[in-house]
């Protein structure tokens, strides 16, 4: 719960640092926010149900499609705004008909891994490296959490470090959008 919590701080600040440079990518923040002060409550209060949960993953597919957005930004494309909303809505509602959060792994994979750090390496030439870094350490924190390695069973378990790695992993991808936003500023600077 204490984990959930500090993610979703830094996750706002990152959020607050970006919501005047790019709205895909703060909205990106401000959705991780959201998911993870909901799931904070969840497993705080998991007597208030379910539901609580649910929109937890709910919150966390909709920031995985503004980050899908957000790398996509230049090609203003209906098709491949809508392949993101799809791919986000079947996800979590595979996640929540099974009650399983595996499917919210898949839907990151495929929307963060596929589309932007794949994406990024093929077709978008021009987002930060720091961006996909990010991104790659995030998967750590997956087989972690699939994996259930506890360092301390009360204090630092799989979630918790799943959590914290997950805080850092924003960081970098939160320096590689800041860098991207300089270098175009400094593009239209030029025109």
């Amino acid at each position: 719960m204490i984990s959930d919590f500090v993610l979703s701080i830094f996750a706002f600040g990152f959020y607050w640092k970006l919501r005047n440079m790019h709205q895909n990518w703060s909205l990106f923040f401000a959705f991780m926010s959201l998911s993870a002060f909901t799931g904070a409550i969840y497993h705080g209060f998991t007597f208030l149900g379910e539901g609580l949960r649910f929109l937890s993953w709910v919150m966390l597919a909709v920031s995985i499609i503004f980050a899908q957005r957000a790398s996509y930004d230049e090609y203003k494309s209906i098709l491949l705004n809508w392949i993101f909303i799809l791919s986000g809505v079947i996800f979590t509602s595979l996640a929540i008909l099974n009650s399983d959060f595996i499917y919210m792994v898949i839907d990151m994979m495929v929307g963060l891994f596929g589309f932007v750090v794949l994406g990024s390496l093929i077709y978008l030439k021009d987002n930060s490296k720091k961006i996909i870094y990010g991104i790659l350490l995030s998967f750590s924190s997956v087989f972690l959490v699939l994996a259930k390695v506890n360092i301390d069973d009360k204090y630092l378990t799989f979630n918790d470090i799943g959590h914290y790695i997950s805080i850092i992993s924003l960081y970098i991808m939160l320096l590689g959008i800041k860098e991207n936003v300089s270098q175009e500023y400094l593009l239209e600077k030029k025109v």
